[in-house]
């Protein structure tokens, strides 16, 4: 039997991944309906431009006059995929409200995948007031919002002005939550 030599500190850095990841989805897994949202502060959400997955760019101004579910996610969580349909019947049964899914996985093609099965796993084909963006180098996930676990949501106004964000996922079947994106919808 042929001895492999580990260097220790990447093997210590690889423990302390694998143990981060399993503490998120232990956390998730035992609070998922227990975490409310925390309130912003109605600051205005910082400007950037975005990629959609065809390779057109966007501004997030342009979104201006809408409520807006800012929703950070990847193809590789197992929270998203259970919650990714449940976004997509939300923006349907929402049709003033848009939905900016920001994914952040490295390759393209995953996201798409994952989107199509949302879609078939839904039933409801990606309505129009959803808009994907690809983040692969993390620059609006990480280093504009901050956001280190998936799925993560952040509701604004129709100025722009993050009211909530949720660090998990969202039951979107939930009354106060349809009840909140009518409001921001009427909000200016």
């Amino acid at each position: 039997m042929r001895r492999v030599n580990i260097n220790p500190t990447i093997a210590l850095l690889i423990f302390f991944v694998v143990c981060d990841t399993l503490a998120l989805y232990t956390a998730y897994l035992n609070h998922r309906n227990k975490f409310e949202a925390i309130t912003l502060n109605s600051v205005v959400a910082p400007d950037f431009i975005w990629q959609a997955f065809d390779g057109s760019t966007h501004k997030l101004k342009d979104l201006s006059g809408h409520a807006v579910v800012l929703h950070f996610w990847a193809a590789w969580c197992p929270p998203c995929r259970d919650e990714f349909p449940k976004l997509l019947k939300a923006a349907a049964d929402n049709p003033d409200v848009m939905f900016l899914t920001v994914s952040s996985d490295s390759a393209v093609d995953k996201p798409q995948e994952f989107v199509k099965m949302a879609a078939a796993t839904s039933g409801i084909a990606a309505p129009s007031n959803v808009l994907y963006a690809w983040d692969p180098n993390k620059a609006i996930t990480y280093d504009m919002f901050l956001t280190v676990s998936y799925p993560e949501s952040i509701i604004m106004d129709a100025g722009l002005k993050m009211r909530r964000k949720y660090p998990l996922p969202i039951d979107w079947d939930k009354q106060d939550i349809r009840a909140y994106l009518k409001e921001m919808k009427e909000s200016k």
